[in-house]
């Protein structure tokens, strides 16, 4: 009777451990972050290293529509009333816990930084609308300032220990800031000269224009990789994602086994992994049409986040917008219901290959033996 126990017993822990290797290619589990309140949407932006999220929620038809900035961490979501409920925004969250956005008043739009409830106002370039998008480790914060001649433009901004440096243009009269890694360097986008529009990277000292057909910078991870979008010559339909590493552009392709006609990426770790969004064909009325799936990219291939989940979930993952150090994954989807939702993706743990699989398989059959 022992003996036959623990044979079951083996046999169970075997097969849990080689099942999911052998048939599966289920990599992520799908949470979903709900809403605040009674709101039908709801959008997670940026994720940290231990696991808080950030997102807006409400009851607009768009991310720009949404009202109620939001905090998801130890598994609920939050409001932040501090940041004046539909006045403010939020878009990131710093390794700390420090949330940056804006906070709208009777005297314009603000920067803020929100550490713990304790809201700090960031001085801006003269204007009267200010957004801080980024936050590094060390507190440094970038971000898009109007000057205080509203028709001279807007600029990217730093902000260091409370002092704003404005970083100036490519040449045009805008700029905008969107990422920052730890050693205070910016990435964002900028007018031309020409009034075109470029990616750049203010390196500590100055901005450097990227190569001129990388439209947007997205983020910029601690190892100096940077991503976006941009217009390559070969893809004339749309925008791919690219990751510039050293001066070397890599195009990471689309969806759809490289059919896709656009692909953009919103954030890196320091992995290497990006996501973001592409289009992957649907079938329209007899007619091909394209919708925005969630992509991974990472070891040289871009992935469709929904090949990678569990199809009985019954999401549909639409945009990627940030991935933490650990591989977690925040953006906003359609869960089985059909309301527009964040989610948040967790990788499961890797499953055993076969090689090890069968090596458990004589081991646990050496053990079955002396029980007998």
């Amino acid at each position: 009777m022992r003996a036959r126990n623990f044979g079951r017993i083996i046999g169970a822990v075997w097969a849990i451990a080689c099942t999911a290797g052998a048939f599966g290619a289920v990599e992520y589990t799908v949470t979903d972050l709900g809403t605040l309140s009674n709101d039908p949407r709801s959008y997670a932006y940026r994720i940290n290293d231990a696991g808080e999220i950030v997102g807006i929620s409400g009851t607009g038809n768009s991310p720009r529509d949404m009202a109620q900035p939001f905090v998801y961490a130890n598994g609920s979501m939050r409001a932040l009333p501090e940041l004046g409920g539909s006045a403010g925004r939020v878009y990131a969250i710093g390794q700390n816990g420090e949330i940056v956005g804006s906070i709208r008043d009777a005297n314009g739009t603000h920067a803020v930084v929100d550490n713990g409830g304790a809201v700090t106002v960031l001085p801006g370039l003269g204007g009267t609308y200010d957004i801080a998008v980024a936050i590094n480790r060390s507190g440094q914060i970038a971000g898009t300032s109007y000057l205080a001649n509203p028709s001279a433009g807007h600029h990217a901004f730093l902000n260091t220990s409370g002092v704003t440096i404005d970083l100036g243009t490519l040449g045009g009269a805008n700029s905008a800031a969107t990422g920052i890694n730890n050693a205070g360097h910016v990435v964002g986008l900028s007018n031309t000269a020409d009034s075109g529009q470029q990616a750049f990277l203010y390196d500590g000292q100055k901005m450097v224009a990227l190569p001129f057909f990388l439209n947007t910078a997205s983020a910029i991870n601690n190892l100096e990789q940077i991503v976006g979008a941009a217009t390559f010559q070969y893809a004339p339909h749309g925008f791919h994602a690219y990751l510039y590493d050293g001066g070397k552009i890599v195009d990471l392709g689309t969806l759809d086994a490289g059919s896709g006609p656009w692909s953009y990426a919103y954030d890196i770790n320091d992995h290497g992994e990006v996501v973001g969004y592409g289009a992957s064909a649907v079938s329209l009325a007899g007619s091909t049409g394209y919708e925005d799936h969630a992509f991974l990219y990472r070891d040289g291939a871009m992935h469709d986040l929904n090949d990678l989940i569990d199809r009985r979930s019954g999401w549909m993952l639409d945009t990627a917008y940030g991935i933490n150090g650990p591989g977690q994954i925040v953006g906003f989807g359609r869960n089985l219901e059909g309301a527009e939702h964040a989610f948040l993706l967790t990788p499961v743990p890797e499953p055993m290959s076969a090689a090890t699989c069968a090596v458990a398989a004589l081991l646990l059959m050496r053990l079955h033996r002396r029980a007998k």
